[in-house]
């Protein structure tokens, strides 16, 4: 697994900014950006919008 420190920086930067302004939807943004930027193997992109695989209902 390959972390892209730069790139990952960049991403905790726009999570700290989103946390401070209260900015949900920009914060859920630098997740995912984070979790490809630290190279997740499970990182599917955007199934937390669809209530992910292991979605209840």
């Amino acid at each position: 697994m390959t972390i892209n420190h730069p790139l990952l920086r960049l991403a905790q930067q726009k999570a700290r900014d989103a946390r401070q302004n209260g900015d949900g939807a920009k914060w859920m943004e630098a997740n995912e950006e984070m979790k490809r930027a630290a190279g997740m193997p499970w990182y599917r992109g955007n199934s937390n919008k669809r209530g992910g695989e292991h979605a209840m209902g």
